[in-house]
């Protein structure tokens, strides 16, 4: 009954990759919610998407190429 948090950085294929992770989380251990989010610039989030993931028991965030 978890909910986890997904933090795009927009590199390739990140936010796919996530996203596949995430679906084998919510079938294996009951992740109950998914909240995905975009960060279209480098640099940090922007504080509306930090106090989104912050609501979340677990976030993950960024992608190496």
């Amino acid at each position: 009954g978890k909910r986890r948090g997904i933090l795009d950085n927009g590199k390739a294929n990140a936010g796919t990759l996530m996203l596949a992770v995430a679906a084998i989380l919510k079938e294996r251990y009951g992740v109950a919610e998914v909240v995905k989010r975009d960060k279209p610039v480098a640099g940090p989030p922007s504080p509306e998407i930090l106090a989104v993931l912050e609501q979340c028991d677990v976030a993950l965030v960024g992608s190496a190429d």
